[in-house]
């Protein structure tokens, strides 16, 4: 396994901790996405190692959302794991994250799009985030605030609990 137990899983809205809540955020990736979509693809585009603990990957995800106008929706980001000293990743983030704008078929759909924009709520739109916007709470809350969890989460020593201690 490359995993962690403790990994964290961070994106510019969650964090959430733990391999068991990891592949359960994969899985609803997968479960909403074939739900939501048709001809759903991932593309690694490049992958790169700039330090020798941290590897960043390059994906677009592409699908057609099912929906009459069946315009392509296109979703751009990069992951960066962290490694730690046995090779295991404790840190998946996910950033950089783009959905570009389907093709405007009618100036009334451009003007919907405008006013939802315009709004000071977020937007509803299936960005990373928001698949975790709705998540059970269970996931998503423990006895620290969600803004301390956020700044705490994945901080943990890249040697982690499995590491054995220095010699010394």
């Amino acid at each position: 396994d490359i995993y962690r137990e403790d990994i964290a899983f961070k994106d510019p809205r969650n964090c959430i901790e733990g391999k068991k809540n990891y592949r359960t955020i994969f899985w609803s990736l997968r479960f909403h996405g074939a739900l939501f979509f048709t001809q759903l693809t991932l593309k690694v585009q490049r992958i790169w190692q700039p330090e020798e603990a941290l590897i960043r990957a390059r994906w677009t995800v592409e699908g057609i959302p099912r929906v009459p106008w069946q315009a392509k929706g296109v979703f751009d980001g990069i992951s960066e794991f962290k490694l730690d000293s046995h090779g295991k990743i404790y840190v998946h983030k996910v950033d950089n994250t783009v959905l570009s704008d389907p093709p405007y078929l009618s100036l009334p759909i451009f003007g919907l799009n405008l006013m939802g924009r315009q709004s000071p709520e977020p937007a509803a739109a299936p960005v990373p985030g928001a698949w975790f916007r709705d998540a059970p709470q269970h996931l998503l809350q423990g006895s620290q605030s969600l803004s301390d969890r956020l700044k705490s989460c994945g901080t943990e020593s890249p040697k982690g609990p499995s590491s054995p201690a220095p010699a010394g």
